[in-house]
């Protein structure tokens, strides 16, 4: 589950639990310099391309209102953050 530059630690079981799996990113981030690259707490509100870059057009919570170009972009909209159970017959 893990990158090829930069692993789990070995004690770490098969079916890490969440909060292992935070640590590890963290530690990703952490050790490739990433952070300032990342926008926590941030509501995009326009995202388009222009001559070859993404542009993106924020609301950060700290900051404001912001425009930056990118090259790359990941949407993260944490949908996993709120379960969901489907109504399945019997189920319950």
């Amino acid at each position: 589950m893990s990158f090829r530059d930069h692993l789990f630690p070995s004690s770490t079981p098969t079916f890490p639990h969440a909060d292992q799996v935070q640590d590890y990113l963290v530690s990703y981030a952490d050790h490739f310099a990433l952070r300032d690259h990342i926008r926590f707490n941030t509501t995009v509100t326009s995202l388009s391309k222009a001559e070859g870059h993404w542009v993106i057009e924020a609301d950060h919570a700290e900051r404001g209102q912001e425009s930056s170009q990118w090259d790359n972009v990941v949407v993260a909209n944490g949908h996993y953050a709120d379960t969901h159970i489907p109504a399945v017959p019997g189920l319950s």
